[in-house]
C-alpha cells in the first residue's frame, strides 16, 4: 500500500507525474493499492492542506462566525 498526502501531491497536484512514476516502480515488484489524501491548495497566500482549510471553515461555522467557503467550491469545480 502506498499513501500520498498533501505535500507529496503538491499544490494543485503538481507532483502527480512523480507519484505515477513511483507507483510504476513499486508495481514492478508487487501489487499496489494507492491512497491519496487531500492535496495542498493556496489559501491566504500560503500552501495549505485542503483538510486544514475545510476544518477551519467548519470551525468558523461552529463558532457562528462563518467564513467564505468558495475556496472549497473552486477546488471541486463548484460541485
Amino acid at each position: 500500500m502506498a499513501k500520498f498526502g498533501g505535500s507529496t501531491i503538491g499544490v494543485d497536484g503538481v507532483f502527480i507525474p512523480k507519484i505515477i512514476d513511483r507507483i510504476k516502480q513499486i508495481s514492478k515488484k508487487t501489487k499496489v493499492i494507492s491512497v491519496f489524501s487531500a492535496p495542498l491548495i493556496i489559501y491566504e497566500e500560503k500552501a495549505k492542506s485542503m483538510t486544514d482549510v475545510a476544518m477551519k471553515v467548519g470551525r468558523s461555522y461552529a463558532s457562528s462566525n462563518p467564513i467564505e467557503i468558495e475556496v472549497l467550491r473552486e477546488f471541486f469545480g463548484n460541485s
